[in-house]
């Protein structure tokens, strides 16, 4: 890699050519992403971030679930943590609550 120094009013400025500018940029974006990559696997593993599963994250939203919660006992996760109708509570207040 060729560098030119340049000295503009005092201060210091670098000339690289175009080619090798995108390729240190290019490989400081891959450098944040593997670190990013390693920060959220470090807080898996001291559990301090859980996983959702694709199937979850993906599935239609139908507009009877509307105003639906799912609650997990804390920890749960995975496929087998997936809400059953048993485990759904509702989020909206009904006119004999008056709880609010």
């Amino acid at each position: 890699m060729r560098i030119e120094r340049i000295v503009r009013n005092g201060k210091d400025f670098a000339v690289v050519p175009l080619n090798d500018l995108q390729r240190l940029i290019s490989d400081a974006e891959m450098l944040a992403d593997i670190t990013a990559y390693d920060r959220a696997k470090a807080r898996l593993e001291r559990g301090e971030d859980e996983l959702i599963p694709f199937e979850i994250t993906r599935r239609p939203c139908h507009a009877q679930e509307t105003g639906l919660r799912i609650e997990r006992e804390p920890g749960e996760s995975g496929v087998a943590a997936a809400p059953t109708p048993a485990r759904l509570a509702s989020s909206k207040s009904t006119s004999s609550d008056t709880s609010w």
